[in-house]
């Protein structure tokens, strides 16, 4: 897809270059890199940053002892600015990658999914996409995408008298991937705006507006317009819908220990 096209002429030499620094610093490898945010969803403008989520392999003896600094329980930072273009890393370890996943965490799904994946140890990517994504719990995911929907729609226009287009999208990104749950029995949301607004939108003039709404963010307008109150409208009638509602399945935690197991135990085959 066009919007999927990356500008950035050095994306993966430049990722590889980072992580390599990385690794060299804490051990390891790499499994998976990943665009998210704006670029993902076909949204980014020129300028905009690079959101990329790692799956990082820790040397085996991190997990083998007792040593509180050896603990792997939060994520990893670390940024970079190349060309005056931010690149902003987050780095999970494979336990906490998979433990989030497990509870149909967004954000990894994102990762998982996303059409900008920039370096992936293949076995990996295709074994995880297998395990995973036809097992995210629609009901938690639901939650997720409810809670960012809510806690944006409150923190960008509630009270406002002018809202940017970026501000808009933070809202409506994941209230229609909350829509799509609901009006389908079966998949995940496109990670792409414009798919979202295509499987979810019928009424041609909200359709209109919103992708004028990604237009405006692409072309990299910054400046905040009067409220557009369909949108709120939208979104609003969205969060009303309970995704108590929605259904719920069970990851096989032994088939999640296993594929643990055995990538901890493998060989990187990054590409």
């Amino acid at each position: 897809m066009a919007s999927h096209v990356d500008p950035f002429p050095r994306l993966k030499d430049t990722v590889r270059l980072h992580l390599e620094g990385y690794c060299q610093r804490f051990g390891g490898s790499v499994l998976l890199a990943a665009v998210v945010g704006s670029r993902m969803k076909g949204l980014g403008s020129t300028k905009s940053d690079y959101d990329i989520r790692v799956v990082w392999k820790p040397p085996i003896q991190k997990y083998l002892t007792i040593d509180a600094n050896s603990c792997l329980e939060n994520d990893g930072t670390f940024r970079h600015q190349v060309d005056s273009v931010e690149f902003e890393y987050l780095v999970w370890d494979l336990r906490r990658f998979l433990y989030l996943l497990k509870s149909s965490n967004a954000d990894c799904v994102d990762a998982l999914v996303s059409p900008l994946c920039v370096l992936a140890d293949e076995a990996f990517l295709q074994r995880a996409r297998e395990l995973c994504l036809g097992r995210i719990d629609r009901r938690r995911y639901g939650y997720c995408l409810h809670a960012n929907a809510s806690a944006n729609l409150a923190r960008f226009c509630v009270g406002k008298e002018s809202v940017s287009p970026s501000d808009y999208l933070y809202v409506v990104h994941p209230a229609l991937g909350l829509q799509f749950l609901h009006s389908h029995d079966s998949g995940l949301p496109p990670g792409s705006y414009n798919e979202r607004v295509v499987a979810t939108v019928t009424d041609h003039t909200l359709f209109e507006t919103l992708m004028s709404l990604a237009y405006r963010k692409r072309s990299g307008e910054r400046g905040n317009r009067d409220k557009l109150h369909r949108i709120e409208d939208l979104v609003i009638n969205i969060l009303a819908k309970d995704p108590k509602n929605l259904p719920s399945t069970d990851f096989d935690e032994g088939d999640l220990n296993l594929f643990f197991s055995e990538t901890m135990m493998g060989v990187s085959d990054l590409k």
